[in-house]
């Protein structure tokens, strides 16, 4: 608890600092930071300008550091890192230089012509990739490569890649045409897949892949939950007669508690189903491999009696028992229907 107390009173002497001392200190974030807020409140304009370009120097200083270091490693993912922190101290000093009215224009552009290089030492890694996985495959016609190619592309374009290199477009499609496994199926059309499509009618090459599919056998479950309602009621049932020692007669009416119970059975049925897909590697460049998959869909009825006296009860009840008609077929049909859309391979 004192260590919690002494951190909050570290914290409040800090923000109590000018930015001048708080950069004097060597806290030139938080200067930079505290002296944009004074600036913009009118607050010491001259001397928290200055605050301002001293920590803009030093934070452009250790940017660029980073940069150079981490640039010159083999790790695309630590350019990467560097690329996001250039655009961090890009942005906070794009702010200040706005707010300054251009005043550190020349930091901006140094940080600005660091980012770039960088910019260009990720797209260029993943383009000389893809055309490294190209020229593989061209010698070797094995189609993964193209498909590697065809990726390194799409992650050099994610990194604005075409503003260096105006025919990755092409390159990307190039890739992708070379990398599609063709397949033939007594099924028809499966698709869902990338790089995977039907063998055109006109085609003068065979098939990489003969895949075939089968649905199985429709198994069917079910499960039952009760629920019930209890009613109850008193009514008069009849009615018993006192004579009194005048002769009077009296009719009492006879009262009794009936009851009645509604029970809801909740009957969910389950249709399953189990697709094997077999699949035959003809080219040597087939990536579906054979599987199976199991499919389930499941939809509830309800069966409705009525337990005791119906008299006991607040309004008429429709009961109904037995399964609806046709309702195993539709539930079939869903199940083969849902497991085609799951073909997808």
């Amino acid at each position: 608890m004192k260590l919690f107390y002494f951190g909050l009173l570290l914290l409040c002497f800090e923000s109590c600092k000018s930015p001048a001392e708080l950069l004097e200190n060597g806290s030139y974030n938080q200067a930079f930071d505290k002296a944009v807020k004074e600036v913009k409140k009118g607050k010491d304009i001259d001397q928290n300008i200055t605050v301002i370009e001293k920590s803009v120097d030093i934070k452009v200083a250790s940017a660029l550091r980073y940069a150079v270091i981490k640039s010159q490693g083999g790790n695309v993912k630590d350019w990467i890192n560097t690329q996001t922190k250039l655009y961090q101290a890009l942005e906070e000093v794009g702010r200040a230089n706005i707010l300054l009215k251009g005043m550190i224009n020349e930091p901006y552009d140094e940080l600005c012509s660091v980012k770039k290089d960088i910019d260009y030492q990720i797209v260029e890694h993943y383009y000389d990739k893809g055309h490294d996985y190209l020229d593989d495959y061209y010698n070797q016609e094995q189609k993964v490569d193209a498909r590697n190619a065809y990726f390194s592309f799409v992650e050099c374009e994610k990194f604005e890649g075409q503003s260096f290199f105006p025919n990755l477009a092409d390159d990307k499609e190039d890739a992708y045409q070379n990398g599609i496994v063709y397949y033939v199926s007594d099924y028809g059309n499966i698709g869902g897949r990338l790089f995977l499509e039907p063998l055109p009618r006109d085609a003068g090459f065979k098939p990489d892949c003969d895949i075939s599919i089968d649905h199985g056998f429709v198994s069917f479950s079910t499960s039952e939950n009760d629920d019930e309602d209890v009613q109850t009621k008193t009514i008069e049932t009849g009615q018993e007669s006192v004579t009194d020692t005048s002769g009077n007669t009296t009719y009492i009416p006879i009262m009794a508690k009936i009851e009645a119970t509604i029970i809801t059975k909740i009957i969910t049925v389950t249709a399953q189903v189990t697709t094997q897909l077999r699949s035959t590697n003809i080219t040597g460049q087939c990536f579906v491999s054979s599987s199976s998959f199991t499919t389930e869909i499941s939809d509830t009825y309800e069966e409705v009696s009525v337990v005791g006296d119906e008299r006991a009860l607040n309004h008429p009840v429709e009961t109904n028992s037995g399964e609806p008609a046709f309702y195993r077929d539709r539930l079939e049909s869903e199940v083969i229907k849902k497991a085609e859309d799951n073909i997808g391979i």
